[in-house]
């Protein structure tokens, strides 16, 4: 699984698109996206999503992070991965003009201490075999 893991992850997110039209209410109006809203969970929603159904159909575990400030967003371990863990993050970051940015987590943290269980990792980093992210850079108008 290790080398067809990329080729795996492109087939998953080769497909997503931006298909949101706007908000719907409980009146069934349709009211469109504002401007200041947190359009990452859009993306992020999208991401999850597709990875959700990749790992059903392979019998691969996904266990979702428990808060925004852990990481991985992502954990999949067992089936075809066998004792293999796969950290996969979902990040996204708006274009602005030819350069765009997101965070990959805190260098002081579990990057330092990889064989140790540290505050915002699931596991001690060291732990997992792969790191992936899944990255939406975006404009907006």
């Amino acid at each position: 699984m290790r080398k067809n893991f990329k080729k795996e992850l492109e087939k998953i997110v080769s497909g997503i698109s931006w298909n949101f039209i706007g908000i719907l209410d409980t009146d069934k109006k349709l009211h469109p996206i504002p401007k200041n809203i947190q359009i990452q969970a859009l993306f992020e929603y999208l991401g999850r999503e597709k990875v959700a159904e990749w790992a059903k159909r392979r019998g691969i575990k996904m266990i979702e992070s428990t808060n925004t400030r852990e990481y991985p967003d992502l954990t999949l371990l067992s089936g075809p991965l066998g004792k293999e863990i796969i950290a996969l993050d979902v990040k996204t970051g708006r274009r602005d003009g030819n350069r765009t940015g997101f965070t990959l987590g805190s260098y002081w943290g579990y990057f330092r201490r990889p064989d140790k269980k540290m505050a915002g990792c699931r596991l001690p980093y060291g732990q997992f075999s792969q790191h992936w992210i899944i990255g939406f850079i975006y404009d907006w108008d």
